[in-house]
């Protein structure tokens, strides 16, 4: 800086320099007249001094209203590191079983109980055989009630069960059917609105169930240290008018070994034994029919409704002498039934 910058500096503070700036109309060559200092000092220090001017009263600074900017970045690095642990946690965790007995899992279809198409005669009697039969344990594979959202709320006007029907429903399906629940799949209908909230809430009173939006990957181990593994998801990506098990084999062949994958959503059953052997593994893949027998949707669609695999049993059975009869599927939940007492009894 010039001396004759460092002396305008000095004795030319920014109050003065607006004040002479407004004596002269705005006109900067006046002002460099009035002040005795070139146009370009001038212009200079108006660039420099502009964020210093005030502009009508001063207010007084107000506190933030939230954290210090660190304090919040501390917190997300915590938040995020629970969550990556439990996400973790999650995969193939492993669920002890009480015993060597033969057991098995009820995979009840998409029940859709507020819809006036389910087939709740056929849902009363699975559910009770379920809670009758020693070593059944009941697996939801979603979309428990229909939970209609946008423009789809239509569809709400034609059935006759009220929304807080469709919870009472539910929550007796959940905790006063009498089935000893084990895991509980929130499928997308379950996942619209304020569903999955209600259902968590749920959850929380009777016992600790697997609760998991869309999927889980778990594993049984019994004491004699056999281990099952388990995909379930409400669906698996993948299509194909040829094969309606597309996606669980493209699952089983391309993503973990499990003796078992097995979903619903479409509302069609199958099932399907395989072995492996390039990857050294007997499986099994599943989908469960449901609950949602007169669907005007399908009707228009043209497809037809199947009668079997409401639910889908399939027996884990500890003590099995080859991998291929370590598990068994059935589409008819009563003949599964009496093949899981007979291995109990036969033990």
């Amino acid at each position: 800086m010039s001396g004759a910058k460092i002396r305008f500096a000095s004795w030319c503070t920014p109050a003065r320099l607006w004040q002479t700036l407004s004596e002269c109309d705005g006109n900067i060559t006046q002002v460099a007249e009035e002040l005795g200092v070139t146009r370009n000092t001038v212009k200079k220090f108006m660039a420099r001094w502009a964020t210093e001017r005030q502009i009508g009263p001063e207010l007084p600074a107000l506190p933030e209203g939230d954290l210090p900017v660190e304090e919040i970045i501390d917190i997300a690095c915590r938040r995020f590191a629970n969550k990556d642990l439990r996400e973790r946690a999650k995969k193939w965790r492993t669920i002890t079983m009480p015993d060597n007995e033969p057991f098995a899992l009820a995979w009840v279809g998409d029940p859709h109980i507020d819809n006036d198409g389910c087939n709740w005669p056929r849902l009363r009697h699975d559910l009770g055989v379920i809670a009758a039969t020693d070593g059944i344990y009941g697996c939801n594979i979603g979309d428990t009630h229909d939970n209609w959202v946008g423009r789809l709320m239509r569809l709400a006007a034609e059935s006759s069960t009220t929304k807080e029907n469709a919870f009472r429903l539910a929550e007796w399906m959940l905790i006063d059917s009498g089935v000893n629940w084990l895991v509980w799949l929130l499928g997308n209908h379950d996942l619209w609105n304020e569903g999955h909230h209600v259902f968590k809430q749920l959850i929380r009173k009777p016992r600790s169930i697997v609760l998991e939006d869309w999927g889980a990957q778990f594993q049984l181990k019994t004491p004699n240290k056999q281990i099952f593994r388990i995909w379930a998801a409400h669906n698996f990506s993948g299509h194909s008018m040829y094969n309606s098990l597309h996606g669980q084999q493209k699952t089983a062949h391309f993503k973990a070994e499990a003796d078992l994958y097995i979903a619903g959503h479409t509302h069609n059953w199958a099932l399907h034994q395989e072995e492996s052997a390039s990857r050294g593994f007997c499986y099994w893949l599943a989908r469960a029919r449901g609950y949602k027998w007169h669907d005007d949707h399908a009707m228009i669609l043209g497809h037809e409704s199947q009668q079997e695999g409401a639910t889908i049993l399939s027996v884990f059975d500890p003590g099995a002498s080859t991998p291929a009869s370590r598990v068994q599927c059935f589409a008819d939940l009563d003949t599964g039934a009496d093949y899981l007492k007979f291995l109990r009894q036969r033990r």
